[in-house]
């Protein structure tokens, strides 16, 4: 049997051509052993060749780009580079932020310098290389949450990235103002009831500067203050107090109606408990209105929060009272007439009194005091309350009135008083006063417990 020269396909004695190659049985060969050229690849297929060639380089570079990018520790080497930097841009713009939350970048940057930066760096490797499940929390040296770790898969089963959440500290506000509202940089906030205990805002450590107003019927109020945040697992509460006076309220009519310069707060002195807090500074005219069983109205006496010598409490009293059934009250009879030691004491006291007001210096009549007492107490308020303000006071008239038994030793110094009153502008105000001052032996001494006001008088000039 022939074969082909071409291919070396077997022929057939009768046939002329190769039915495999289509070379004539007796064509010769070009050249010595020369195989047959193999026919041109199609178009078709060099073209989808070409293209998944393309599609494998472009999988492989988004491949490397994407594990690049959503490497964690590029971020964290960010971070690191922005601390040693002190960059606080860059640092912070890691980090998902709660935008309602106040933030001082330079202050946070520090405060995370200042709590071991390394250790917390080595918490969020330690975080980022491991196989945890649920976020990791990031805490400072006393156990506080800083940042929080979450692993976020962006194509589930292939890549995953962490995003670095930092942790806000919820503040709350205490105040003695309701309807106050409080500015930090651009956020107002408003607390609408001073009472109630509710997380008033977020913000990451750092010192703020926090801004305050409110008003009450007894004035305006605006005060600043200042406080360093710390992270915190629980909350963190602000004392945003308002300076002002508070008193403390005597009356023999405790339904009376408050007026304020003349208008009707609406409010009776029992409902109101307590007058203030009264801004500094403020001159008020006060007074409370009663209705009498005749549907009379009848008025006390004024009161003007200047004046001062009100030793923290304010008098309302009526001439006209109810009757009420009268009381067996248990006289106690000292063992011995003491009643000349208790008044030379009282009158010892007004004496430095008027110096201690003058010198503004509280320590000049606390030995005449009970340590703890109401007195003592509102004695120092009162001096706290008129330092710095240029007053100036003038005793002209101490009378002793009488004296009645007290307890066991004890009385109650009534006196008939009388000063001249200075205010800073050099405006005169004169004053006569009856009091009672309940004087308690002490050991070989003698200490005044409570005084009380019992009537007032004034006249300008």
């Amino acid at each position: 049997m022939e074969v082909c020269k071409h291919c070396g396909h077997e022929m057939g004695g009768e046939e002329t051509f190769c039915t495999e190659c289509g070379a004539p049985k007796d064509a010769p060969l070009t050249r010595s052993g020369a195989k047959a050229p193999r026919p041109p690849m199609p178009r078709k297929k060099k073209i989808t060749l070409i293209s998944i060639g393309a599609v494998l380089v472009v999988l492989l570079t988004a491949h490397l780009i994407l594990s690049s990018m959503l490497d964690p520790t590029t971020k964290i080497r960010a971070m690191d580079r922005a601390v040693t930097n002190n960059d606080a841009g860059a640092f912070v713009s890691e980090l998902s932020l709660d935008k309602k939350a106040w933030l001082n970048e330079k202050e946070y940057l520090q405060y995370m310098k200042e709590n071991d930066w390394e250790t917390i760096r080595e918490q969020m490797l330690d975080a980022v290389s491991g196989q945890q499940r649920f976020d990791t929390i990031i805490r400072d040296e006393y156990g506080s949450p800083l940042l929080s770790v979450k692993k976020t898969a962006v194509i589930p089963g292939m890549y995953k990235t962490y995003e670095i959440e930092a942790v806000p500290t919820e503040i709350r506000f205490l105040t003695n103002m309701d309807d106050a509202s409080f500015t930090v940089g651009k956020e107002k906030i408003t607390v609408e009831n001073a009472a109630e205990d509710e997380v008033n805002a977020k913000a990451y450590p750092g010192v703020y500067k926090v801004e305050g107003e409110a008003s009450n019927v007894y004035g305006k109020f605006k005060d600043t203050w200042e406080y360093q945040v710390l992270a915190e697992e629980s909350d963190y509460y602000m004392e945003l107090y308002f300076a002002g006076t508070t008193y403390d309220v005597d009356t023999n009519q405790p339904e009376a109606i408050l007026f304020v310069n003349g208008k009707s707060t609406k409010k009776s002195l029992d409902e109101l408990g307590v007058i203030g807090p009264v801004p500094d500074g403020n001159k008020l005219v006060l007074h409370a209105e009663w209705t009498n069983d005749k549907k009379e109205v009848v008025k006390s006496g004024q009161i003007r929060t200047e004046d001062g010598d009100y030793w923290g409490e304010l008098s309302f009293y009526f001439e006209e009272e109810l009757e009420e059934p009268e009381e067996s009250v248990f006289e106690y009879v000292p063992e011995s007439d003491d009643s000349e030691a208790a008044e030379a004491h009282v009158l010892d006291f007004r004496e430095v009194y008027e110096e201690a007001l003058n010198a503004e210096d509280f320590s000049m009549i606390a030995p005449f005091l009970e340590d703890g007492s109401q007195a003592s107490a509102e004695f120092k308020d009162y001096l706290d309350g008129i330092s710095g303000k240029g007053f100036t006071y003038a005793f002209t008239e101490n009378n002793i009135v009488k004296s009645t038994a007290y307890g066991v030793d004890g009385y109650v110094v009534t006196t008939d008083e009388a000063f001249i009153f200075t205010d800073s502008e050099g405006e005169k105000t004169h004053y006569e006063r009856t009091k009672d001052y309940t004087v308690i032996k002490d050991g070989d001494s003698w200490k005044i417990e409570e005084v009380a006001i019992n009537e007032t008088n004034r006249s300008d000039g």
